[in-house]
């Protein structure tokens, strides 16, 4: 299996989020957004690995060290572009559980207000 994308609905992410956000360690939400976008506004449960095309070691470096090569990632970003770049490789690097929020991200968080919290993410220090 080469990976997987998913599209999934409002309700059905609300759910999943609700369900995998913090008691499940085997789903890792990652937001790719730009770390000042991020702060202004993000969803809770999503951490913070800002992602450009062709800059992708930091991500991997992370998930390395982390060890989550066998969690399910759960990508988002602006409109789903850098997602989708990520996505490439990650599968290209051997992740095979990984999962992308097809919607723009102004849209996800305007649908889910009284999810979102500011402020920055710690993970990369």
């Amino acid at each position: 299996m080469l990976g997987r994308i998913y599209y999934w609905q409002f309700n059905q992410f609300r759910l999943e989020v609700k369900l995998h956000s913090n008691d499940n360690p085997g789903i890792i939400f990652i937001d790719l957004r730009d770390e000042s976008d991020y702060e202004n506004g993000h969803l809770d449960s999503f951490i913070n690995i800002p992602f450009k095309n062709g800059e992708n070691s930091i991500l991997l470096k992370f998930l390395r060290q982390n060890g989550y090569k066998d969690k399910t990632l759960v990508l988002m970003c602006y409109s789903s572009l850098r997602a989708s770049e990520a996505f490439n490789v990650l599968v290209e690097e051997g992740y095979h559980n990984v999962t992308i929020i097809n919607m723009e991200s102004e849209k996800l968080l305007g649908e889910y207000k009284e999810d979102i919290v500011t402020g920055p993410c710690d993970c990369l220090d």
